[in-house]
């Protein structure tokens, strides 16, 4: 699901994902999210790239999670993937902000393409509010749905770009 995202979405201006172009994405992402990108790039000719947006969990705040993440942008990025809940430290990433400074950068513009399997479910949080470009999710966990299942959100503009 999140792999097909990455190939079929990605299109910036008339363009899709396309060889020399990366993905960016952080070494605390679950398996399943770098591998979903691993093999959208392999089939893209595009390369992917993981940065640690924190040494210490515990000493981790937003704007040191922005500034990292904002810091490993290079000029082949074209999207961003985070996982919004980390599984392995329980961080759960403030989208709202990081969205919002992706935004506000100078420069080529990038996707964020969030895997939000954890965090669907088990907060108050709107997915169309959150200001993700593409927001995907398994929905068994929080859900209670069959193993399998899952959903793709976007806005109507991002829709457009399938």
């Amino acid at each position: 699901m999140y792999g097909e995202v990455l190939l079929r979405a990605p299109k910036l201006g008339d363009r899709r994902l396309k060889p020399g172009d990366e993905v960016l994405c952080t070494t605390h992402d679950h398996y399943s999210h770098h591998e979903s990108i691993r093999l959208a790039t392999e089939r893209a000719g595009a390369s992917m790239r993981m940065i640690p947006l924190f040494a210490d969990a515990a000493t981790a705040s937003t704007d040191s999670l922005i500034a990292a993440l904002l810091a490993g942008i290079g000029p082949k990025t074209r999207v961003v993937g985070l996982t919004w809940v980390h599984s392995s430290s329980g961080i759960r990433l403030p989208i709202r902000e990081i969205s919002a400074a992706l935004r506000a950068r100078s420069g080529a513009p990038v996707l964020l393409v969030v895997d939000g399997v954890h965090g669907l479910g088990s907060t108050d949080e709107t997915v169309a509010s959150m200001g993700a470009d593409y927001f995907c999710a398994g929905t068994h966990k929080w859900m209670f749905a069959p193993r399998g299942t899952g959903l793709v959100w976007a806005s109507a503009e991002n829709w457009a770009r399938l």
